[in-house]
């Protein structure tokens, strides 16, 4: 049936309701990111990964072992444990490697931080760490200095469960070696799988800044 002159047209009508309801979406989105940027208030992106801070560790001699310690040369920091069947070892070995290549007055310190206190005694990381370079530093310490050192790394990890063997566990972790400025901010990182040499230039580099 042919619609009556007078007849209310509808669509018009849905079409300014869609656009009413668009708008006030938009307003919310723009409210929003107002919030967001009065939050941030004067703050600037520095381009530095928010990587590394505080941190109280204890050595295989006992002695306590501080970030403040480090400040003055950069430094090489990793996560792992001693019972770590493949990337741990592998990752030391390239780390001691890298170190190896360093002359004398290019030293600079290597930690190894152990993610698994309940097994590695910090006397323990400090003899595993220490088979693979003199110069890497195996760290420990209670549950709460290991976590707290690994939250300020932003170290992922994780402890699984292993039913058929004698181990009764493993620990599922990241396996980033940190480059650490004299200033104790975050260089750049490397994976498992980086090259000696790799890390040497970047320590070389970092060393002439």
């Amino acid at each position: 049936m042919a619609r009556s002159p007078d007849a209310p047209r509808r669509w018009p009508v849905r079409r300014r309701v869609a656009a009413a309801g668009l708008l006030a979406a938009l307003v919310l989105l723009g409210a929003a990111a107002a919030m967001l940027l009065a939050d941030r208030g004067d703050r600037t992106p520095t381009g530095t990964a928010a990587v590394g801070g505080p941190f109280a560790l204890t050595a295989a001699d006992g002695r306590t072992v501080t970030d403040q310690e480090l400040l003055g040369r950069p430094f090489l920091i990793f996560f792992g444990f001693t019972s770590c069947p493949d990337v741990c070892p592998t990752t030391l070995a390239t780390v001691g490697a890298a170190l190896e290549a360093l002359t004398g007055h290019e030293r600079i310190e290597a930690l190894f931080v152990t993610l698994d206190p309940e097994r590695d005694t910090p006397e323990t990381a400090g003899q595993y760490a220490a088979a693979f370079h003199p110069g890497i530093i195996g760290l420990g310490g209670t549950r709460a200095q290991i976590d707290d050192a690994a939250r300020a790394y932003r170290v992922y990890s994780a402890r699984v469960p292993l039913e058929d063997s004698a181990l009764g566990y493993t620990i599922d972790h990241s396996a980033f070696v940190y480059l650490m400025g004299a200033d104790g901010t975050y260089r750049q990182h490397f994976s498992h799988a980086a090259a000696a040499s790799e890390i040497t230039q970047a320590v070389r580099a970092e060393l002439e800044r």
